[in-house]
């Protein structure tokens, strides 16, 4: 019978070790976010601000799918990424 190994498993035996480390390294560093998670964060809540005073008066119109387009198009994240960040994200 085979050892199974957990997600954070990090056994030299393991054939899943690199794969499991690409998964620790890809969602969190230690307790908190990545520094550069947190930065891309920072800058698409920016430019999501810099798009709302350029609408004016009339961003209460829009949809908001029309302004999660723009700052997608200005940051280079797709549209649902800048939704889920504006959304979510705690400033």
């Amino acid at each position: 019978m085979g050892v199974v190994c957990l997600a954070l498993c990090r056994c030299r035996d393991c054939p899943d070790r690199f794969l499991n480390q690409e998964k620790i390294m890809t969602r969190h560093y230690g307790n908190g976010r990545r520094q550069s998670t947190v930065d891309r964060d920072r800058r698409v809540i920016k430019v999501y601000r810099e798009v709302l005073s350029e609408l004016g008066d009339i961003a209460a119109y829009v949809a908001r799918t029309e302004i999660y387009r723009r700052v997608s198009e200005k940051v280079g994240l797709c549209s649902k990424t800048v939704a889920n960040i504006i959304n979510r994200v705690e400033e």
